[in-house]
């Protein structure tokens, strides 16, 4: 026998469920609405990677996102502690076949990285270029972060 299911009409909030119109014990939703994105979308991606053996950096959103395809050449920086990366200057970086942003090894001592560290990967999606911190750029961020705004005494 078929039933005609009534209008699913949101109740105030972003997201409504369908009621249940079964005689069955399980009275989940059927059904769930879709909740459309926010209309600014963010400055930033960050992921944290691990740098495999071979001075691979594997991470299938945010090399996407920016756009950056396998076989893509890209330049690579130092600038202080951190590795910036986009498509300037001499291409000695690369996207692999399988999409994963490949580090030479000369290039990874000169940036201070060595295989299976991780890394803080903090993607530029307006300007179309990845910082990446390794452990040292990290822990000077968070010395300069604790030193400008230390702990109150209540906190320690």
């Amino acid at each position: 026998m078929n039933k005609i299911l009534p209008p699913i009409v949101p109740s105030g909030g972003p997201l409504a469920a369908a009621p249940a119109l079964s005689n069955s014990r399980n009275d989940r939703p059927l059904t769930t609405l879709y909740q459309p994105p926010s209309r600014q979308e963010p400055r930033w991606l960050c992921s944290v990677r691990r740098v495999d053996a071979r001075g691979r950096v594997i991470d299938k959103a945010l090399l996407p996102a920016l756009g950056w395809r396998p076989g893509m050449r890209l330049g690579g920086r130092l600038e202080g502690e951190v590795v910036v990366v986009s498509s300037f200057g001499d291409p000695e970086l690369w996207i692999t076949a399988a999409g994963d942003l490949r580090l030479p090894a000369v290039f990874r001592r000169k940036a201070g990285i060595r295989a299976f560290d991780r890394i803080l990967l903090a993607a530029d999606l307006k300007e179309g270029v990845l910082s990446m911190f390794g452990p040292a750029a990290v822990d000077a961020m968070i010395r300069r972060e604790l030193q400008t705004a230390p702990l109150s005494e209540e906190g320690r």
